[in-house]
């Protein structure tokens, strides 16, 4: 298996607002590690850092400064350079990944849409950094870099910041790291669900963590047009003081962000009732 992160710098928020500047990559591959023969249980499975590079890439427009502010990258730099869709599929052919990962990965995929990669899984590092580092101070790229401060990681060679190729190579240090605590399933898995806050940003509960609140302020958050992550993050909190767990709680939690309805449907609502 071989893991591609991904890390571009751009013009503005999407590809409507401008066009990708520079494209960073760095590779996290797997490798086997097998038991002592005499042992019965199952092959132990690494992963390790591979190669990293990036491109700049021809935006097709000039770079305004609020632009460069941020990653310091002008127009001289790009000359010469191809454009995006043809670096990024010459990078896919020749490195053949079979996963892609980015930190916050929504922002990438804003770019990078499923016909130009062959539908690949994503793992996004922050949202499986508030899952399996729920006290971390931060879950940002480089706060997740100075609270695990991952062993091997080259300090020079992840700076400067909101440069591709530095932030791509921080990046695979966090997906290496994860995989010592989940599986590739569970993070391609966590990395389709919307974002599973920690902490509330709302009204006068700002600044507390999700589980220390009370139901019925979830149930106020639940009832009003928030974004996806806090939606989950309520719903699930509320079903979950309703005594759901596993594939039960999963269920539940499908239904009543999707509003989809079957059989089970009386039932259903009873527990959502109760949740509430």
């Amino acid at each position: 298996m071989k893991i591609l992160v991904i890390d571009l710098e751009t013009i503005g928020e999407g590809p409507a607002d401008g066009g990708v500047v520079e494209l960073g990559w760095c590779e996290v591959l797997q490798f086997k590690v097998y038991k002592s023969p005499l042992s019965t249980g199952p092959e132990i499975i690494d992963y390790t850092i591979g190669e990293s590079g990036a491109h700049f890439i021809d935006p097709g427009m000039p770079i305004p400064p609020e632009s460069s502010m941020h990653h310091h990258i002008i127009d001289s730099d790009v000359v010469g350079a191809r454009p995006f869709a043809l670096e990024l599929g010459n990078l896919l052919k020749v490195r053949e990944p079979t996963v892609l990962a980015a930190h916050s990965a929504k922002f990438e995929q804003r770019f990078i849409t499923p016909d130009m990669t062959g539908g690949l899984p994503w793992i996004c590092t922050y949202k499986c950094g508030l899952r399996l580092y729920p006290d971390a101070p931060s879950h940002s790229n480089q706060g997740l870099r100075y609270y695990n401060k991952p062993q091997g990681l080259i300090r020079e060679k992840g700076l400067p910041a909101h440069r591709a190729e530095p932030d791509a190579y921080v990046t695979a240090f966090h997906v290496r790291d994860m995989l010592s605590l989940a599986s590739v399933e569970d993070l391609v898995k966590w990395s389709s669900e919307p974002a599973l806050q920690r902490t509330c940003h709302i009204g006068s509960y700002r600044g507390e963590k999700w589980v220390n609140i009370e139901s019925s302020f979830l149930r106020w958050v639940a009832d009003r047009d928030f974004d996806e992550d806090v939606h989950y993050t309520v719903n699930r909190l509320l079903l979950q003081r309703q005594g759901l767990d596993g594939e039960e709680l999963e269920a539940a939690l499908h239904k009543i962000l999707h509003g989809e309805e079957d059989q089970d449907d009386v039932e259903f609502e009873e527990i959502v009732d109760e949740s509430r």
